[in-house]
């Protein structure tokens, strides 16, 4: 059997239209495949954008908040350079006796005794006799370790004072500045 010219043509036309429309689904699947990949690497891509942005955000320090630490940094970096200050830490200690009503009769820098310290030059550890009830004495104690210029105890003696009743315990006390390695090494010591 022939097909004649317009049958022919006929049946091309509809196999070249059937052809496209097959293509054409073909190119509209392909096309959602794409894009639904690409979906999904967005969405990838947006989570680790959110995760990266919440660390950040936990690990950036605000403005107002940055103000106040650096305001801690030079308050701690002027601690360190008086604690360096005979005079000052003497002043420091002085002011702790009076506040916490002991009987102060003598503060004097002593030298240090260990061998090989770099810091031996400079007057860190510092003598207190001192006088007053058991109470006083401890709370001056802990004074010395919360003043301004901190100080921490290296020896202490107590005895009981001769002749003053109202301040029946008298304390030699040695103490010496207080700086962590961590102030030597930002450079603020």
């Amino acid at each position: 059997m022939k097909l004649d010219s317009v049958s022919r043509r006929t049946a091309m036309s509809f196999g070249i239209v059937a052809g496209l429309v097959v293509l054409g689904l073909v190119t509209l699947w392909w096309n959602r495949v794409q894009v639904a990949s690409m979906i999904a690497e967005m969405n990838a891509t947006s989570a680790q954008a959110m995760r990266a942005s919440s660390e950040l955000r936990e690990r950036c320090v605000p403005a107002d908040e940055r103000a106040r630490i650096a305001a801690l940094e030079k308050d701690m970096a002027d601690r360190f350079r008086d604690a360096k200050n005979p005079a000052l830490v003497v002043a420091g200690l002085s002011e702790t006796c009076r506040r916490f009503h002991t009987t102060v009769h003598e503060i004097v820098p002593v030298p240090s005794d260990r061998p090989g310290n770099p810091h031996a030059k400079a007057a860190r550890r510092y003598r207190l006799i001192v006088s007053g009830t058991y109470r006083q004495l401890a709370e001056l104690l802990d004074g010395c370790a919360t003043q301004r210029l901190p100080a921490r105890i290296i020896e202490l003696q107590i005895e009981p004072a001769a002749g003053d009743p109202a301040r029946p315990l008298r304390a030699q006390v040695i103490v010496e500045c207080f700086e962590p390695a961590i102030a030597r090494k930002a450079g603020a010591a």
